[in-house]
């Protein structure tokens, strides 16, 4: 995942779940990767359509 020029990864049998976010003024809908370890990290990225990013990760997961 790519980020305001910072690249992450997050390996798919790290990631909990996926989620929409509201954000800002605009409340323009952001993609949340919630990453277990050894705690909940949530990753939030700008997507052009958060909706379908989280149904492809959701489904990539089994959890359509």
């Amino acid at each position: 995942m790519m980020d305001k020029g910072n690249i992450e990864t997050i390996r798919l049998k790290d990631i909990a779940g996926a989620e929409i976010e509201k954000q800002g003024i605009l409340h323009k809908d952001k993609l949340a990767i919630l990453e277990s370890k050894e705690s909940i990290t949530r990753h939030i990225y700008d997507v052009e359509n958060a909706s379908e990013w989280r149904e492809a990760i959701l489904k990539g997961l089994g959890k359509e």
